[in-house]
């Protein structure tokens, strides 16, 4: 628990912080010269947000039985492109808690962990949250009079905090577990993005992060219990301003 409101309280200061760094880059972006002016996507300074929706699914017999799958998120970001074709961006992406509640029978595995069969059906209640600040590299190439392609391949500090809860069992003798790791990852992005106006433009995109480097033992020390992760994926809608 004390774990759990640390991460919120991280959570919300680098929230805060974000929203200064954007402040403070939209003041920059606004006094920014254009690097070509005929370019679909020309601003030196950029800022935007991105409306997520996040697959990031769970092995089997390692957390794939009880934690939800699919959540709707956020990211918040600014780059700064160097040249037409060549930037750095850096982002927040912060994603709503999943929560689910499922029954296991006995004889079946639930997060590295046998369910004894004397059990019967156990019901578990599950919730598994993520964050993911970034920095990465992108890449822009226009088409059309107004479209634009952009690619990006960084790494994240991708957090993962996941915990369930067994109810009702005939005996336990841990009625919960909890999960928790900070790992850098390798991601990438694919973007198609379409110039709306001088300084505004929209942006739909798939992001795949390496999150099967994430394999995490409970907090509470109990042999074999252990969730591993497989490969992430996200799609988006996002706006930008220049």
């Amino acid at each position: 628990m004390r774990l759990f409101k640390f991460h919120k309280k991280l959570l919300f200061k680098a929230g805060a912080l974000s929203v200064i760094v954007i402040t403070s880059m939209a003041s920059m972006a606004a006094n920014s010269r254009y690097i070509n002016d005929s370019a679909n996507f020309n601003a030196s300074f950029y800022l935007g947000v991105d409306a997520i929706y996040s697959n990031m699914k769970f092995r089997t017999n390692y957390g794939s039985n009880i934690f939800a799958k699919a959540t709707a998120g956020i990211n918040g970001f600014v780059g700064y492109m160097f040249t037409d074709s060549f930037g750095v961006e850096m982002g927040y992406e912060a994603e709503k808690k999943r929560k689910k509640t499922s029954v296991v029978d006995g004889g079946k595995y639930v997060a590295g962990w046998l369910v004894p069969q004397g059990m019967g059906s156990v019901t578990f209640i599950s919730k598994v949250q993520q964050q993911h600040p970034y920095l990465g590299i992108t890449s822009n190439a226009n088409f059309g009079d107004e479209g634009f392609l952009s690619t990006l391949v960084g790494v994240s500090l991708s957090h993962i905090h996941a915990q369930y809860d067994m109810v009702q069992p005939k005996f336990v003798m841990n009625q919960y577990s909890t999960f928790s790791k900070t790992k850098l990852v390798i991601m990438a992005r694919l973007a198609i993005g379409y110039k709306l106006a001088d300084h505004i433009a929209i942006r739909t995109f798939v992001t795949w992060r390496d999150t099967p480097v994430f394999k995490i033992n409970s907090k509470e020390n109990v042999i074999g219990k252990l969730i591993k992760l497989d490969n992430s994926f996200n799609i988006g809608l996002g706006l930008l301003l220049w």
